[in-house]
């Protein structure tokens, strides 16, 4: 029985936590308001400040917001969303206007509520 005690404690006091990531590299993500995902696929660059970050999204999404602007600008709500739905995008249960891509990007339609046309979106 004191053999097993002492293996354990033996155990117990060698064993350090175990760190996914450093400490640095943990700084970096921070610093950059990057994921280790984001970082990992190349969406993020962690060596870029979180203002840089968020100016290269919003560049990227800018064509995206305008293709799915004209796709779907002066067309009925009603007639959107089973579009949009049906091209991958998933909707908001809590906000009936926002919807959500795979890839994390959040969708808000700018409706016009007097004859329920959809005026634009936004991408965020």
């Amino acid at each position: 029985m004191k053999a097993k005690l002492i293996m354990v404690l033996l155990c117990l006091s060698v064993v350090g936590n175990a760190n996914a990531i450093s400490a640095s590299y943990r700084s970096q993500l921070e610093k950059s308001g990057c994921t280790q995902v984001t970082d990992g696929n190349g969406t993020c660059d962690i060596h870029k400040s979180k203002r840089e970050n968020m100016k290269h999204h919003h560049a990227e999404l800018a064509p995206a917001e305008r293709t799915i602007d004209q796709a779907v600008a002066g067309k009925k709500l009603s007639e959107v969303v089973p579009l949009l739905v049906a091209n991958g995008w998933e909707q908001d249960d809590n906000a009936p206007l926002e919807f959500v891509s795979k890839e994390g990007v959040r969708m808000i339609l700018d409706v016009n509520q007097s004859n329920d046309q959809v005026q634009g979106v936004n991408l965020k």
